[in-house]
C-alpha cells in the first residue's frame, strides 16, 4: 500500500490519474483495515507495557543494589522489599504466587544493600522450598512495626523443614540442596548481617508439610556508629 501511494506522488510516472486510482482501489481491497484498526492499538499498548516493565526492573535494580553504600542510613524497608520482589519475580513466578503485605513503617537506620541480600536469600529459599513440593504455592512477604523494631516475615507454603534439620540451618556450609544449587552459606551470612550488622534477630518457624516462616527483626534506630561499622558487609548472600 505504501508503494502504491509513493507511485501516486511520482510525477515522472507516465500512467494516468484513472489508472492511479484503480491501483489504489486494488491495493485497498487486499488490506483488512478492520483487523488493523483492532490490532494496532493493542500492539502499541503491549509495546508500551513492555517498556514500562523494563523501566520498573531497572529502577528496582538501582534500589536493590545501592552501590557504594557502607554506612547505616535511614531507609525505606517497604521500598527495598518491593524492589527485591521485582528482581526475583521471574524466578518466583514459575513456582508460586507472591503476595506483599506491607504495613506503614518509619524509616529504619540500616545498611539497606546488605538487608536486600538477606531478603533476596529468604525469598529465593522460599521459592526453592515450594518448587521441591511439585505443586504451586504462595510466598507472602509482610512487614509490621513492633515497638522499637520493624519485623519482616517471609512465609512460604512449601514442604516445611524437618525437625531434625531445623537446628542446623544456620550452621555454616550446611545445606540440603543438591550439589551446585546451594553453598550452605546463605542463611549463616543472613543471620550475621541481621544480628551482628544491625543488632536484630533472624528466627525461623516451620511446620513439616505446611510451610516455613522466617522473621527478621531490625531496630528502627539501628546500631551505634562503631558497632555498625564493625558489622559484616557481604558482597552477596547466596
Amino acid at each position: 500500500m505504501v508503494e502504491v501511494y509513493r507511485g501516486l506522488l511520482d510525477t515522472s510516472n507516465p500512467i494516468g490519474w484513472m489508472e492511479r486510482q484503480e491501483r489504489v482501489r486494488r491495493a485497498e481491497a487486499g488490506i483488512d483495515f478492520d483487523y488493523l484498526q483492532k490490532e494496532i492499538p493493542s500492539a502499541v499498548e503491549q509495546t508500551l507495557e513492555g517498556i514500562e516493565r523494563v523501566s520498573t526492573i531497572v529502577r528496582a535494580m538501582k534500589t536493590f543494589s545501592h552501590p557504594g553504600l557502607k554506612e547505616q542510613v535511614p531507609a525505606d524497608l517497604n521500598e527495598a522489599l518491593a524492589a527485591t520482589v521485582t528482581v526475583t519475580r521471574h524466578q518466583v513466578s514459575e513456582v508460586a504466587d507472591l503476595v506483599l503485605d506491607l504495613a506503614d513503617l518509619p524509616l529504619v537506620r540500616c545498611n539497606i544493600a546488605d538487608l536486600n541480600q538477606v531478603f533476596l536469600n529468604l525469598i529465593v529459599n522460599a521459592a526453592d522450598a515450594i518448587g521441591e513440593t511439585g505443586r504451586r504455592g504462595v510466598i507472602t512477604v509482610a512487614t509490621a512495626l513492633d515497638g522499637a523494631e520493624v519485623v519482616v516475615r517471609v512465609r512460604d507454603t512449601g514442604a516445611g523443614i524437618p525437625d531434625d534439620v531445623r537446628p542446623k540451618i544456620f550452621d555454616p556450609f550446611f545445606t540440603t540442596k543438591d550439589v551446585g544449587r546451594g553453598s550452605g552459606q546463605g542463611l549463616p551470612l543472613a543471620r550475621a548481617v541481621v544480628q551482628e550488622g544491625h543488632g536484630g534477630t533472624l528466627e525461623v518457624e516451620s511446620v513439616p508439610g505446611e510451610g516455613t516462616t522466617f522473621s527478621v527483626r531490625i531496630p528502627v534506630e539501628g546500631l551505634a556508629g562503631d558497632e555498625a561499622a564493625a558489622g559484616p558487609s557481604p558482597a552477596a548472600v547466596a
